[in-house]
């Protein structure tokens, strides 16, 4: 069973909005998925963000900080 099967799942390319300020984007700023990458068995995302800001991000961390938008799309908001 995949412990993370609940938690989002992104692609790359996809958009994403911050929900809340980090220490590499502010609150309604948009994000890239540039890469995603395994550490141990869970996936990692690096994103970044619209003023220059760099992250991995795994999945607890987007559904708690992130909101992505669908697939092929533009971010919420715009």
């Amino acid at each position: 069973m995949d412990p993370f099967a609940a938690t989002p799942r992104l692609q790359i390319g996809q958009s994403v909005i911050a929900l809340r300020n980090t220490y590499v984007c502010r609150t309604g700023q948009i994000g890239t998925v540039l890469e995603e990458h395994m550490v141990g068995d869970r996936p990692d995302w690096l994103i970044r963000f619209a003023r220059g800001g760099l992250d991995g991000w795994n999945p607890c961390e987007v559904g708690l900080w992130l909101q992505p938008s669908p697939v092929g799309t533009e971010p919420p908001g715009l």
